[in-house]
């Protein structure tokens, strides 16, 4: 009869195996991708009001700068000020 310790170990031996991603590489990969999923989202909202900004008033569409309400997420915000202008930065004029 088999020892069940050893018949255990040997189901369980990571050996020859890939490194799985931890817990925290992959939160850090999804954190990543929704970063850039706000970051697309923020530059194609911009481009939108740039159009509409540079049409003239009587063509343009009632209420039509008025966004969109819902929850501001944690990336929307980081992506927001990522894009922002920094009046006070002194490296504004290099950009």
């Amino acid at each position: 009869m088999e020892n069940p310790y050893l018949s255990f170990i040997k189901k369980n031996r990571k050996k020859g195996k890939k490194r799985e991603k931890s817990v925290d590489e992959e939160d850090e990969d999804v954190k990543k991708e929704k970063l850039n999923k706000a970051l697309r989202k923020e530059e194609r909202d911009q481009q939108e009001a740039d159009k509409l900004l540079a049409m003239d008033e009587r063509k343009r569409p009632y209420n039509s700068l008025k966004g969109n309400y819902h929850e501001v997420t944690e990336e929307e915000m980081e992506a927001y000020r990522m894009k922002r202008r920094q009046e006070d930065d002194p490296m504004k004029a290099f950009l």
